[in-house]
């Protein structure tokens, strides 16, 4: 690497090596006219501007605690409703109907399927394996299923009694007072309803009380 410099008397150019370029000082006659050429270090290459520190990325705000019912992932913070959580609360609840006789059942859907999904058992047994799985907000239980099977059998072991417990019955209103209505609260039972062709209304209600709900405004007209 060269630089150039030039006799301060008579003009003359000459071009100087190595020294002067890394910075060595020194000085040479002009050969045209004698004059001393001081050979002045090559400015140094300015440092590059230090850059200022990145700045910090910003803090991704934590997730919103998630409802009572709901899990919320703490990768990537999604909210979800496990297998089993209740539904929160604008959600279509969820009733499961243990009953055998397709009359009653229909009697049933008709007076809740507007505000809730349904689901239906014919035995204590099928019953069960659907409480095991979650996600039932209120259980209708029929108090006497096919071959005379006891319904409270379904409150008895695992799972037991996940959600409130509407009792269903043709019994006599009669029997399920007194002692017969302690039986059945001991059991687990919350409320009851007699089984009959315009129990819609009264059924509807009693679901709603039980869920924490209002029935709607229509109810009545069902």
């Amino acid at each position: 690497m060269s630089v150039e410099v030039r006799c301060p008397s008579c003009g003359s150019e000459y071009l100087v090596g190595d020294s002067a370029a890394t910075g060595e000082a020194g000085s040479f006659p002009c050969q045209t006219c004698g004059t001393m050429i001081e050979i002045r270090p090559a400015a140094r290459p300015a440092a590059p501007p230090i850059a200022p520190p990145a700045a910090k990325a910003p803090v991704a705000p934590r997730p919103a605690a998630p409802a009572p019912s709901e899990v919320c992932c703490p990768r990537c913070g999604l909210h979800f409703i496990p297998d089993g959580a209740p539904a929160p609360r604008g959600a279509r609840r969820t009733i499961l109907l243990v009953e055998d006789l397709d009359y009653f059942i229909e009697i049933a859907k008709e007076a809740l399927a507007g505000d809730y999904e349904i689901r239906t058992a014919g035995t204590v047994a099928e019953a069960k394996a659907v409480l095991s799985r979650g996600g039932i907000d209120l259980l209708l239980l029929d108090l006497t299923l096919a071959a005379g099977e006891d319904g409270l059998r379904v409150l008895r072991g695992p799972p037991g009694k996940t959600c409130p417990v509407l009792a269903f019955t043709a019994r006599d209103e009669g029997e399920l007072y007194g002692v017969g209505w302690e039986r059945l609260r001991a059991a687990g039972v919350d409320d009851m309803i007699v089984k009959g062709i315009n129990m819609g209304e009264l059924l509807l209600r009693k679901v709603a009380e039980l869920i924490g709900e209002s029935p709607k405004a229509d109810a009545a007209s069902r």
